[in-house]
């Protein structure tokens, strides 16, 4: 992943992402498949090793793997939801819960 230059809160951002091995844009437009890619926690010093801080609007660039079946195939996709990464996010049992992204598929 690959976030490109901006930084605003107000402009979407861009990320650049290579698909390996046969992975499919079809298999990075499923739900999920972002998970804990989401912009952050509730708790400003908690660490997520997985998170690019990815948010709702952000611009995502697919690029499928030489490997795949439509080697090099290229698509512009954007994210349209985050959503907690466990069932709830009270403070109790999830004040540093990871957030994943979903980007469209079409």
């Amino acid at each position: 992943m690959f976030d490109g230059p901006g930084g605003s809160t107000a402009f979407p951002r861009t990320f650049i992402y290579g698909c390996t091995g046969t992975v499919a844009i079809s298999d990075v437009v499923a739900q999920g498949y972002f998970a804990a890619c989401g912009s952050g926690s509730r708790s400003p010093s908690s660490v997520q090793t997985a998170n690019v801080g990815m948010r709702v609007g952000d611009i995502v660039i697919v690029r499928q793997s030489t490997d795949a079946s439509t080697a090099g195939f290229t698509v512009i996709r954007s994210v349209i939801a985050s959503t907690a990464d466990q069932a709830s996010t009270v403070a109790a049992t999830g004040w540093n819960a990871a957030y994943n992204v979903t980007i469209s598929g079409t």
